[in-house]
This record gives C-alpha cells, structure tokens and sequence, in this order.
C-alpha cells in the first residue's frame, strides 16, 4: 500500500486540525456562554463539587511535582546562565529565562502529563460506561458539569503552580545553585532584575495553557465511542496535542510580547 501523496496528506491533516478545532471551540461556547443556567439551577450542586475536587487534583496533589521540576530547572539555569553570561547581565536573563519561559512551559508540562492524560481517560470511561449519556437523560447539562469545571480548575491550577514554581526557581534554584558553582551576585539582585511585565505575560500563557490543555482533554475524552481500546489512545492524543498546543501558544506569546 503507498503512501498518500504530500498534498493529500497536507489536506487530511488540516481537515482534521480544522474538526478539532471546532470541535474544541463549540465545548468552550457550550461551557461559558451559557453559565447563569447554574445559579438556582440542576447541576450547581454537582458543579461545584465537581470543580472542588478538580481544583485539589489538577493544582494540590500536581505541588511536588512542580516544586522538583521548578528546583531543578531554576538550578540549572542560574549555574548556566553564570558560566557563559557576564556578570552584568546574569540576573536579568535569569530572571527574564525563568518568568517567561522556563516555569509556564514546565506548568504546561505538568499539566499535561498529569491532568490531560487523566481527564481523558476518565471521561472516556464514562463515554463508554454510558455515564454521560445518562447525565443528559436526567437533563443535565454535560457542558456545566464536566466541561467547565475542569476549564475553570485548569485554569486556577495553572495560575497557581506557576507562581509557585516561579518562587521556588528563583529562590531555591539560586540557593542551590550557589553551593554547587560560584556566583558573583546576590539572590536580592536577581529578584530586583525580575520584570512584573514578565511575570504578567507568564500569568497570561499559564491561563491560556490550562484551557487549552483541559479543552483538548475533555475532547478526546468525549470523542471515544466504541471500546475500552480506545482509551489509552485518547489519552495519548490528548497528551501529544496538548503539548503542542502549549507549544505554539508560548512561541506566539512570545515574539508578541
């Protein structure tokens, strides 16, 4: 069997980029658009206990792994950036790498491989299980009680683990940079280099990253259909496009800004 030829796959691959797109982008409208239906409506209850429990698993129980990744990747900047940078301008690019780059794409990261792969998976298994199918049957809106209070817990995680890893890149990482190498400065200079115009943009594409990657994973969630088979795959698609979504925005974001 050949393969297809560059334009047709081209062709496939952008038909299919635009459906998930949309598809993506209609989950979003149902989610928001129509939010006042929750207040004194069916669902609240289940909304909220929904978006609680998401908030401690998307954002709590991810706080070990950020803080490692923070500490290393913090650490390994700051003794980088000191041995082949100058003095001078070592604590602003410390800074600078940190806030607007290293800790929103390491939250990206966690994101996805924690809560992407799960959401995912879970909401396959519901798809199967005909869960969803019955939340519908009792009149209940699928979009408020699954969809947005994973968008908004995505969201509030994201925001959160992103200062918190920025606090301990900065602090930490220097701390434990200093013992391993010799640095000419002083953590307040690095922290006094530290630009709030970065900090914002991070905030900015953390907030972004977290729709996004929850977005994509209640998509795959619900797309599967037929069997248990297809859940392993959800999950991976679900990973694959929410990295490279995370990607794409950060890039963007960046050459913005």
């Amino acid at each position: 069997m050949f393969a297809p030829p560059p334009v047709v796959w081209l062709g496939r691959t952008a038909l299919a980029f635009g459906q998930a797109a949309a598809e993506v982008l209609g989950l979003l409208f149902g989610a928001v658009v129509l939010v006042p239906w929750l207040v004194g409506r069916r669902g609240g209850a289940v909304f909220r206990q929904v978006l609680l429990e998401q908030i401690v698993f998307t954002g709590a129980h991810a706080l070990p792994m950020m803080g490692v990744g923070a500490l290393a990747l913090g650490t390994l900047i700051v003794t980088q950036v000191t041995a082949y940078v100058p003095a001078d301008y070592a604590p602003r690019v410390c800074a600078t790498l940190l806030a607007r780059e290293v800790v929103p794409l390491a939250t990206a990261m966690v994101l996805v491989g924690r809560s992407a792969t799960a959401i995912s998976v879970e909401l396959a298994s519901m798809t199967i299980a005909g869960e969803v199918a019955g939340l519908r049957a009792v009149g209940i809106a699928v979009e408020h009680v699954i969809v947005l209070p994973r968008l908004i817990a995505s969201v509030i995680a994201a925001l959160a683990l992103s200062l918190y890893g920025l606090v301990v890149g900065l602090v930490l990482g220097f701390a434990l940079g200093r013992l391993l190498v010799p640095i000419p400065f002083g953590l307040g200079v690095v922290l006094d280099a530290l630009d709030l115009r970065d900090v914002r943009l991070a905030l900015v594409k953390v907030a972004l990253f977290g729709a996004g990657v929850a977005l994509v994973a209640v998509r795959e969630g619900l797309a599967v259909r037929a069997a248990r088979v297809e859940l392993p795959r959800a999950a991976t698609r679900a990973a694959v496009r929410g990295v490279v979504l995370c990607l794409v925005l950060n890039s963007a974001l960046s050459l913005a800004s």
